[in-house]
């Protein structure tokens, strides 16, 4: 059963979170980051971002501490979208970590502003580590996470979480985490 879209509600390719979170685990210890171009999701009442294709932006800045890109680079990457009837609807960026902790992958009032001040829809932050990671995706002007979908390559809609284990039979840290309270 497909997870039931709501108004704070983002759908990702599935290929597009897989070259996002394989970038980002390739420059780790380094932050880093991608620009994430789509449209709004046919068939919902409410207007879901659906997110289709990331690009890496040129001139950019990767330190341990923080990803920096040329301001031109978001007219650039606007115009090119625009170009090929698509948006450009968000940012997507690493906060690398030793080891995991709860919220490692929140966003940052420095994140906030970003997303604020380019007008980005929606911003993904992506907890990396040496053996794992996990996301979070916000909107801009909304004060919580969203409900995170996945649309994989066979067209099916499923969470986040679902995705993430039928991957790597394994559910994200923190989920296990709170399970094992119970055991």
């Amino acid at each position: 059963m497909a997870p039931r879209l709501v108004e704070h509600s983002v759908i990702f390719d599935e290929e597009v979170l897989e070259w996002i979170t394989a970038r980002f685990q390739r420059t780790y210890p380094l932050e880093s980051g991608a620009f994430l171009f789509g449209e709004y999701w046919d068939g919902s009442r409410h207007k879901i971002p659906y997110i289709t294709q990331a690009s890496e932006p040129r001139h950019t800045i990767n330190t341990a501490d923080e990803w920096n890109f040329d301001h031109a680079e978001v007219l650039n990457q606007t115009r090119l979208a625009a170009a090929d009837g698509r948006m450009l609807m968000g940012w997507a960026h690493s906060h690398p970590w030793e080891g995991p902790f709860i919220g490692m992958n929140h966003q940052s009032i420095t994140d906030a502003r970003t997303q604020i001040e380019y007008r980005f829809t929606i911003s993904l932050v992506i907890g990396v580590w040496k053996t794992g990671w996990w996301f979070t995706a916000w909107k801009e002007g909304f004060a919580a996470p969203l409900f995170v979908i996945v649309r994989t390559k066979k067209g099916q809609l499923i969470t986040s979480r679902k995705w993430y284990y039928s991957r790597w039979k394994t559910r994200p840290w923190y989920f296990q985490k709170q399970l094992d309270k119970y055991k």
